[in-house]
């Protein structure tokens, strides 16, 4: 799930597998290899800017119930909802 996770204004690459997070900068650097944030098959990534950082947030939705992980290091929500239910498919936004 792209998106600018270091707020330098360019999208950087970043992939989801079965709850895991890896984010290569485009700077060269690795944020994050393979790291577990929340662990599940079923988890839908969402990632977005929601703290108005303009940095994208990993951020994972699951039957209605969201986990926020901002870059800042603050976990905004945790499995918190519901918002939307079983079947409900989040729709991702931009910076």
């Amino acid at each position: 799930m792209p998106g600018d996770y270091d707020g330098d204004g360019h999208a950087d690459l970043a992939v989801f597998r079965d709850g895991y997070w890896s984010i290569f900068l485009m700077s060269g650097r690795v944020l994050c290899n393979n790291a577990a944030l929340w662990v599940g098959k079923d988890f839908i990534p969402v990632p977005g800017d929601y703290d108005g950082d303009r940095q994208s947030d990993p951020a994972v939705f699951r039957d209605g119930y969201w986990s926020i992980y901002l870059m800042s290091g603050r976990i905004l929500c945790d499995n918190a909802g519901p918002w939307g239910g079983p079947g409900s498919i989040p729709v991702p936004g931009g910076l």
